[in-house]
């Protein structure tokens, strides 16, 4: 199979995996029964976009949380859901900060109430960060291994390989432990963290099959690569999450 291909229908159900979990995660964080029309009117708006099932999932929190809590409750609905830096009435913050903060209380809201729809939204856009972040791989692959004489074609298809792999084997490690933590909690850990290790130890031996180079070399550039490429991986996800939370609704 095409190595594109491949990536394409792994990353399919990858990502359908990551979306069905982000859906049964409840993220509603306060009591909503105080809400300004003009706020209801936005999560309203924002719920007809969304599909019909998971529409109904956000529904149920919402109507869940709007349920009258005690006085002390309701006085924490005046917080804000989510403190960016400092206040933006403040005439010391910055520009950025006022931005930010605006975007949060328009995106998420004030107590949260769009919490969910957001991060059911940057959900959806890590595929796209991550089909981004594979050429970034390959040209990371491209400086540690200048002197081999390897194409950057090459090294952009084996990167396909290796997220492909990934995809899999976080999807295994990931079912495998939640059952386990279902049928046997005390043995999840060790076997969670045995699975991972596994893994790394996989990708390991494949860069030195395909690089043919000694051991030292190549546990020296897996490590230095790895870091390299997890803060290519972070700073996708803050770009990710900047993106989804400037889009217009």
């Amino acid at each position: 199979m095409h190595p594109l291909r491949l990536y394409l229908l792994i990353s399919i159900v990858f990502f359908f995996g990551v979306h069905q979990l982000a859906r049964s995660i409840n993220l509603h964080t306060g009591p909503h029964h105080n809400l300004t029309p003009e706020e209801k009117a936005k999560l309203q708006e924002r719920l007809s976009k969304l599909p019909p099932e998971v529409r109904d999932e956000v529904q149920k929190e919402v109507s869940e949380s709007t349920k009258p809590k005690s006085e002390t409750a309701g006085e924490e609905t005046n917080k804000s859901f989510l403190e960016v830096g400092t206040n933006p009435n403040n005439p010391n913050a910055s520009a950025f900060e006022k931005w930010l903060n605006e975007r949060v209380k328009a995106k998420i809201g004030e107590n949260g109430v769009n919490a969910k729809v957001f991060f059911l939204a940057l959900i959806g856009n890590l595929p796209a960060m991550m089909l981004c972040c594979i050429p970034l791989f390959a040209f990371v692959l491209k400086i540690l291994y200048l002197f081999r004489r390897v194409f950057y074609i090459d090294h952009f298809i084996y990167a396909l390989h290796i997220h492909a792999f990934a995809y899999l084997a976080i999807l295994l490690i990931g079912f495998i432990f939640a059952e386990l933590r279902r049928v046997a909690p005390i043995l999840s850990g060790w076997v969670m963290a045995a699975l991972i290790l596994t893994a790394l130890t996989q990708l390991l031996f494949s860069i030195r099959r395909v690089y043919r180079q000694n051991w030292f070399m190549t546990v020296f550039k897996f490590l230095f690569g790895g870091v390299i490429y997890l803060v290519v991986l972070l700073t996708g996800l803050a770009a990710t999450f900047f993106v989804t939370l400037w889009w217009p609704d």
